[in-house]
């Protein structure tokens, strides 16, 4: 399961607090015009910018921020939730009917000239976060991409005060139930080859609102970096981890080099803490799941 990158919608690229609280832009303003698309199975297009906040350097890993015009097919989710993860795959067909098997449908996809499935293919389901189905044939093209910008001295550094530039290590979706989470994990093993580790049970103690309470979740990751994790909470705990609506993408978490440091850092640029693991006598937090003010939730973890 190789990941291309993850992406959220914005209302406006120019208003976005999160990249400048992430350490700043990765590469330029990429403008889409009426690129060539199928929604519920007739011709459109779609036309939006988009920017690079952070690329992880092995594997090259993408982090978008994008903006779309009000008449595009793709819109921001609700609360601007994390919008999708794009997955490369050899075969795009192939895997749109595998996908559309284990219960997804086909929302917005690439055509062609003669109108055929393309390039990418965004798929949805009643319960599961949007996935982007992405032609690997593309890839060399993107990791040059990548190259070239990580070079570049001219693009936009913000000053963030974080203690060094965060890394994406995960994304995550919070499902409703255990099957949920069997059910996804079953989909992508057959549609994406993932490969799994265990799913395994955990409670920790966290500080939320003033409480110490007990986050119990059921839990399973991939076994490459980035992972993509599936989280099922238990019990109450449902009331801290709650799944964003449809089930999908609920945070991505980033690796910090100082995490108190840099969980300050955000608050002060308006993220609100949720909440964080319960330090006691340790002095030191091991993680904290923040909001932007957009609505955007990223985890730190040290």
């Amino acid at each position: 399961m190789d990941l291309n990158h993850v992406a959220v919608f914005v209302d406006s690229l120019d208003k976005t607090t999160l990249a400048a609280a992430l350490g700043g832009w990765g590469g330029p303003v990429v403008t889409i015009t009426d690129q060539p698309v199928t929604v519920d199975g007739r011709p459109g297009g779609h036309s939006g910018r988009t920017r690079r906040v952070r690329t992880a350097s092995e594997p090259p890993f993408g982090v978008s921020i994008e903006d779309v015009t009000p008449d595009a097919p793709i819109q921001p989710e609700p609360g601007n939730a994390w919008h999708h993860v794009a997955i490369w795959c050899d075969d795009v067909r192939a895997t749109v009917e595998a996908l559309e098997a284990n219960g997804y449908r086909k929302d917005v996809v690439g055509r062609d000239p003669d109108g055929q499935l393309a390039t990418f293919a965004y798929m949805v389901a009643d319960s599961g976060p949007r996935v982007e189905v992405a032609d690997a044939a593309m890839r060399e093209r993107m990791h040059a991409y990548h190259a070239r910008t990580a070079a570049d001295k001219g693009i936009e550094v913000a000053s963030s005060g974080l203690s060094a530039p965060l890394t994406p290590i995960e994304v995550a979706v919070v499902v409703s139930s255990v099957a949920d989470l069997e059910r996804l994990r079953s989909c992508w093993q057959a549609a994406f080859g993932a490969d799994w580790g265990k799913v395994i049970e955990s409670t920790t103690q966290v500080d939320a609102n003033g409480e110490t309470r007990a986050l119990r979740v059921r839990s399973v990751s991939t076994r490459t970096l980035p992972c993509v994790t599936i989280l099922a909470p238990l019990g109450d705990s449902r009331a801290l981890l709650a799944p964003v609506a449809g089930d999908g993408w609920h945070h991505v978490a980033f690796r910090s080099g100082n995490l108190d440091q840099d969980m300050t850092a955000l608050r002060q640029k308006g993220f609100v803490l949720e909440f964080c693991d319960h330090v006691g006598d340790k002095g030191q937090h091991c993680f904290a799941m923040l909001v932007a003010p957009e609505g955007t939730r990223v985890k730190l973890t040290g």
